[in-house]
Parts: C-alpha cells; sequence; structure tokens
C-alpha cells in the first residue's frame, strides 16, 4: 500500500454502482436536527439541497424534499484507487431496467437531474395552437379632412349671403324722390308708374317745356287680391290742382312726380301708395338684363320719329328696339292707346323672364338686372326693395288672370284750349273707379272706343 503525502488526507474509495435492493441503495435515517445545526460545515461526501430559486422552480411547487444521506461505502482494499479530496463523490447511475421518475420530487430523489416542464396548450380535435399571426404592416393613415364644413359654409353663403348682399346693394343704389301726398286713404295697394322722356335741349311740345310723362300706369291690388293695370292716356283732359284744365302730362312737367300724384289722385279717387319714375332710356337696359323679350305685332311699321321699323308677326328683340317699340305711336292709328298697350306687353314680358328660374339660379344676371333697375327706377322715399317685389307679383297677377285696360273713353281727340286731348267718359268713370278700388271689376267695364 502506497502512502500520501502528511499534507493530505486520505483518499476514500469510489462507491461501486449497486441495485435498487442492495441496502446501500435504501436512504439512511435523517441525522438529527439539532446535531446537523450546530455543524458550521458540510463534509465533503454530503450534498445539500438545492436553496437558490432556480432549483426551488425547477424542483416540486410542494415542501422541498428531504435530505438524503447516502449510506456509508465499504472499506477501500489496498488495490482501490481514490479520489482526489477536491472532488466530490459521483452519483450512483441507475440500472437498465430501472423505470424514470415521472415527477419532479420522484427526480430529485433518485438523483435524476430535474428538467424543466413547459406546459402546450392543446385543443381538443386539434394540434398544438399556432401563435396568432401578426397583420402585415401597412403604411401610416393620413387623417383625412372632412368637406362637408366647407361645403355646408359655401352653400350657405350662397342661399343666405348672396340674397342679403343682393337686397342691400339695390336699396343702396336705388334713386328716391319726395313724391307722395299725405291724407289721401283707400282699400288695397296703389302703385303709380311714370315713364319719362327727358327734354334738355328745350324742346316745347305742345305748349309744354321740360321733362314730360310719356305713359302712366296705374296699378292697384284690392283687398280682395284681384289685380288691374290701368294705363292712363298721357293726353287725358284733367283738373290739375293750382293750375287748371290741361293734359294729365303737363302735370308732371310742372310740378314733378307730387304733382302727378295729387292731379291722379282727385281723378280717380284712390290713394297713391307708392310711387315709381321709369326712365324710358332704361326700359331698354332692363330689356337687355333680362337677354331680350319676345314682341308681337301685326302691321308693318316704319316711324322715323321713333326709329321703329318692323315686318308683321313676332320676333326677339334687344333693349334698342325695345325701346323704339315703346315709343312708337304716329304710325299708330289708335295713337296713345296703342303705345300704352305696347309698353303694357314690354313690362309684362321683363317681369316674367326676371321671375323665371334662368333668372332666380343666375347671380350674375341677377346683378345685372339690379344694376339696370337701380339706373332705370326713381321710387318715392318711403319704398323699399320689398314693395319693388310686391309691384313686380302684381304685374304678373294683372297679366295672369287680371285686368288690363283703359279707363271708360268718350273720345280720342278732342279739340279744347290745350289742343287736343282724351276725354273720359263722365258717366262711367266714377263708377269704374270705385269698382276698382273695390276690386269688383269685370270684362265689360273695360270698352276700347272704336
Amino acid at each position: 500500500m502506497s502512502s500520501n503525502p502528511p499534507s493530505f488526507e486520505p483518499k476514500r474509495p469510489r462507491p461501486r454502482p449497486q441495485s435498487d435492493t442492495s441496502p446501500a441503495a435504501v436512504p439512511a435515517t435523517p441525522a438529527d436536527p439539532s446535531k446537523t445545526a450546530r455543524s458550521k460545515k458540510p463534509s465533503r461526501g454530503t450534498q445539500t439541497p438545492p436553496t437558490t430559486p432556480r432549483q426551488s422552480v425547477m424542483g416540486s411547487t410542494q415542501s422541498p424534499p428531504a435530505r438524503r444521506v447516502e449510506a456509508k461505502p465499504a472499506p477501500l482494499d489496498e488495490n482501490q484507487s481514490q479520489l482526489p479530496p477536491s472532488y466530490a463523490p459521483r452519483r450512483s447511475t441507475p440500472a437498465t431496467n430501472q423505470t424514470a421518475p415521472s415527477t419532479p420530487t420522484q427526480r430529485v430523489n433518485s438523483g435524476v437531474p430535474p428538467t424543466r416542464v413547459f406546459p402546450r396548450q392543446v385543443t381538443e380535435n386539434q394540434g398544438p395552437q399556432q401563435p396568432p399571426r401578426q397583420p402585415p404592416l401597412q403604411p401610416p393613415r393620413t387623417k383625412r379632412r372632412k368637406t362637408w364644413p366647407y361645403a355646408a359654409a359655401i352653400i350657405a353663403v350662397l342661399v343666405i349671403g348672396w340674397p342679403l348682399f343682393l337686397i342691400w346693394h339695390t336699396n343702396a343704389n336705388l334713386q328716391r324722390v319726395p313724391a307722395l301726398v299725405p291724407g289721401a286713404e283707400s282699400p288695397g295697394t296703389t302703385y303709380l308708374i311714370a315713364g319719362s322722356d327727358g327734354r334738355d335741349d328745350g324742346t316745347i311740345e305742345d305748349g309744354v317745356e321740360g321733362e314730360r310723362a310719356d305713359s302712366i300706369l296705374m296699378v292697384h291690388v284690392a283687398p280682395n287680391g284681384q289685380s288691374t293695370m290701368l294705363s292712363l292716356p298721357r293726353d287725358t283732359y284733367v283738373d290739375i290742382p293750382g293750375e287748371g284744365w290741361a293734359k294729365l302730362n303737363a302735370a308732371f312737367s310742372w310740378g314733378g312726380p307730387e304733382l302727378l300724384v295729387e292731379t291722379v289722385q282727385e281723378l280717380t279717387g284712390i290713394a297713391i301708395d307708392h310711387y315709381v319714375q321709369l326712365n324710358m332710356g332704361g326700359v331698354g337696359m332692363l330689356v337687355d338684363a333680362v337677354g331680350g323679350v319676345n314682341l308681337c305685332m301685326d302691321m308693318d311699321v316704319d316711324d322715323a320719329y321713333s326709329g321703329l321699323k318692323w315686318q308683321a308677326g313676332c320676333k326677339d328683340v334687344d333693349g334698342t328696339e325695345a325701346l323704339a317699340y315703346a315709343r312708337m305711336r304716329y304710325e299708330d292709328p289708335r295713337g296713345d292707346l296703342g303705345r300704352a298697350e305696347r309698353q303694357r306687353e314690354i313690362i309684362s314680358k321683363v317681369t316674367k323672364k326676371a321671375l323665371s328660374l334662368n333668372t332666380l339660379i343666375n347671380p350674375v344676371q341677377q346683378l345685372r338686372l339690379s344694376d339696370a333697375g337701380t339706373e332705370a327706377l326713381i321710387v318715392d322715399e318711403s319704398m323699399s326693395l320689398f314693395d319693388i317685389a310686391k309691384l313686380v307679383l302684381a304685374f304678373r297677377s294683372a297679366t295672369n288672370g287680371g285686368f288690363m285696360g283703359t279707363p271708360p273713353i268718350e273720345s280720342l281727340a278732342e279739340m279744347t284750349d290745350a289742343g287736343a286731348v282724351v276725354l273720359l267718359d263722365e258717366e262711367r268713370t266714377p263708377d269704374f273707379f270705385h269698382r276698382l278700388a273695390e276690386g269688383t271689376l269685370t270684362e265689360e267695364d273695360f270698352v276700347s272706343p272704336s
């Protein structure tokens, strides 16, 4: 037997592998806990239970297993080799016919290193559940701006803002003149329209100098809704307040709108609520603003005074030709009555086109009509754009189901001190104007002279 150096402890013999039925493989009785606690340092031949967190996790979740104490090896023979004192004794290898431990506790007790078990989720009648598929990456969506607020603002400007601007623009540019005479009252609403041609060159016609009313229209809306457009011939023989008997248009030349309004009220007994003066040159502007009108006349005309050249029939005319059509009277056998009828025709055609859908939805044409109206019209001081709109509606009502004509006439060319004048029927005229105010006129009340 060989001897070891005095600085080394004697080597312990290597234990032989034994079967599970051998006495050496049976765990010995656990040592006394009190003795174990007094020992400061464990011996090299013993193993301590795992105390690290990893070992605790890898082991059972139950209480830590009891310490295993190995059996003491048999005495070594002289020929057995010894392990170096720095190596721990090897664990015994289990027999080939030994059943592998199934639980973590059995594995620890049997000396087999525990393995970490990862539970797999298995669904019924399916294999292992696959991890959810990630959707493909998509480019970030840009936040789309809502366009409906801008569209709503544009619609609000067109539907509300534009009409308000048009009303303000027209009211601001309307020319006004004092014309109404206070004190007169009558049922319904009455408008007096005077079509005037200025004479700035000093021309005297029929003994009257200056601006003249070549056409005088009276539009009345009765309380029951009956609308009437009545032409008062400019040569009607009337008693002008403060001036005496003369032609009706002389009242306008002598006293302007106020004297004309007062004269008409004295003649008809009907109060004038609003006055409108239409510059005859503005008639052409109104016709052009609505895009022209279609006029009809059943005779050929070549009038040197008005400049109208016409072949019998209907045709579309512009503002210049419409103005000549409204002024012509010398080639007309009916004189002023024929001219008044043509003027009513022009007014009704312009009104119809002004209220058409093409004009109502066309802002450009609306603005042109507004500018032409403010250039052609002069109104009384109390008249607003809403009153003008009511007048336009009265025009349309009179031409569609209402009445148009002249008062009863006795003579078209009665010679007087004022020249050739138009005489009204003295017997029928008072009752005619009374029925006009009440809205009870009929077709028989409009009698044209032969």
